[in-house]
């Protein structure tokens, strides 16, 4: 029997879409996004979570307005589209649109900041439809410390202890994605509902500081949660992850020269120093389906495959796994984890399960 005969409903926890559509004028019918509505309809994933990623960079006064742009962008994109997609808030409105056969778009933030260090702006977005907030970015902010900063807090603030417990009251799912290792631990002990990593991977495949060691995943599943497996090749593989790095600093002065090119703009760095990376990473080591397959089948056997799922980061990552170029890849993933020996009650988890059994116990 072909593995494809079994349609999963399959769920993406986390997509940059929305940054492209900001920056670069696309909408989601853009073939050169990795996810848009034409490629779900065509036989990609069932539902989509957009998050409203936040560049630091371009300044505090400016962070309400360009998340509230991005919201207001979906919100108009699934509007055009309305007779066949859907935007949900619940886990009712998601088994609504299943009913009716709709895709769905969902909304989440990352990066903490986003909120300028006030609940009622978090309690706002949560009112316009936000279900999660992934805690950090890269950058570490006045109430959190990120992996991919230095520490200025130990962890949480006071004040950082104050946004888990909120989002716990009003039902936002927490993201652990990008977070310290003290950072996770804090929240994991704070919160009184499953926290989620939308778009982390293993520790012990590839050393990177973004991804979560064994305890980390192991803790985090016992409380019910769920890693979502990120697809950047730099989290999944080793080799590439050391190899860009090598690349990185060969191209310093470049991408250094990028920064006080763009100074004006800050938010359109990150195209140039991708389209630079892009150019000179031909020879970089490959990365295929396999080696994301590796990370679902690692966090399986240590956790449960109740603990995993899919969170690609498409459209915010560089580079990606051949096979997984798009999300019509996300299909093919769940035939090959059937092949690996999954049942098929197993790969509905991974697929899509997971996601909603925690969507219904934080979010409702």
């Amino acid at each position: 029997m072909n593995c494809l005969a079994k349609k999963y409903f399959i769920v993406d926890t986390h997509c940059d879409a929305l940054m492209r559509m900001v920056d670069l004028g696309l909408t989601l019918d853009d073939d050169r996004l990795q996810v848009n509505f034409p490629k779900m309809l065509r036989g990609g994933h069932d539902l989509q979570i957009f998050a409203c990623f936040i560049d630091p960079s371009v300044g505090k006064e400016r962070y309400v307005p360009r998340t509230l742009h991005m919201i207001d962008l979906l919100r108009a994109q699934v509007y055009q589209h309305r007779k066949s997609v859907v935007f949900c808030e619940t886990s009712r409105e998601v088994r609504k649109a299943r009913d009716h056969k709709k895709k769905i778009a969902m909304l989440g933030i990352e990066g903490g900041h986003a909120i300028v260090n006030d609940l009622s702006v978090l309690r706002s977005y949560r009112r316009l439809g936000v279900i999660y907030m992934t805690l950090t970015w890269s950058n570490t902010n006045d109430w959190a410390d990120s992996s991919g900063d230095e520490e200025r807090w130990g962890g949480l603030t006071q004040f950082g202890n104050e946004v888990v417990r909120e989002m716990n009251r009003i039902g936002m799912m927490v993201d652990i994605s990008h977070v310290s290792d003290k950072t996770f631990w804090q929240v994991l002990r704070i919160s009184d509902k499953p926290i989620f990593a939308s778009h982390s991977s293993v520790r012990a495949l590839c050393p990177h500081p973004r991804n979560m060691s064994d305890e980390m995943i192991k803790a985090l599943a016992k409380k019910g949660g769920v890693v979502f497996v990120n697809f950047y090749s730099a989290f999944l593989s080793p080799d590439f992850f050391s190899e860009r790095n090598k690349l990185e600093g060969r191209y310093h002065k470049r991408l250094q020269s990028a920064k006080t090119q763009w100074a004006h703009k800050p938010e359109l760095l990150t195209y140039e120093e991708e389209r630079i990376l892009r150019n000179v990473g031909t020879r970089l080591p490959r990365v295929t389906m396999k080696d994301a397959i590796r990370h679902i089948e690692y966090i399986a056997k240590i956790a449960g495959v109740e603990a995993v799922g899919f969170g690609s980061d498409f459209d915010g990552i560089p580079f990606w796994p051949e096979g997984l170029e798009d999300c019509t890849g996300l299909r093919i993933l769940c035939d090959r984890l059937r092949k690996r020996g999954f049942t098929s009650y197993e790969v509905d988890k991974i697929a899509g399960g997971n996601f909603l059994r925690l969507l219904s116990d934080v979010v409702g």
